[in-house]
């Protein structure tokens, strides 16, 4: 991954952890969330933090990491850790690159489930969801 922007300190940070493998250890931190709770729920964070640069979504998808951003969503006991994997999740989503990988993933039931018990996400979520919902439920037709 080379970038051909103007970096951040922020965006140089991410870029430079995203090359050197620190994705697929978030990764594998998140997939293993039992084993230290705060651990997992930093990872997902990171990896919320990571896809807000489009141009590190897709190693972030390419690392595996919706299918146990997905899991951590769906078990998470820590509402930080789900509201993390959320917004990678649906981050993720906004990308029409990702968005079929993002709902194959089965993101849209463990989304709703945290809306049902007061996530309190953001509008912009909620939009996501909508389109997410349009895509799986009726093909062709948005909310």
């Amino acid at each position: 991954l080379t970038p051909t922007l103007t970096l951040t300190p922020t965006l140089t940070l991410t870029l430079t952890l995203s090359q050197a493998g620190g994705v697929t250890l978030l990764v594998e931190v998140i997939a293993t969330p039992h084993a230290n709770p705060e651990a997992t729920a930093a990872a997902a964070r990171a990896v919320w933090a990571l896809v807000e640069h489009a141009p590190l979504r897709t190693p972030v998808v390419t690392a595996g990491a919706v299918a146990p951003l997905v899991a951590l969503l769906s078990a998470a006991t820590d509402r930080g850790a789900a509201m993390s994997a959320a917004g990678a999740l649906c981050t993720l989503a906004r990308s029409q690159a990702h968005r079929q990988a993002v709902l194959d993933a089965g993101t849209l039931g463990p989304l709703l489930a945290l809306l049902d018990g007061g996530g309190g996400a953001a509008e912009p979520d909620l939009d996501i969801i909508r389109q997410l919902a349009g895509v799986s439920l009726l093909p062709g037709r948005s909310f």
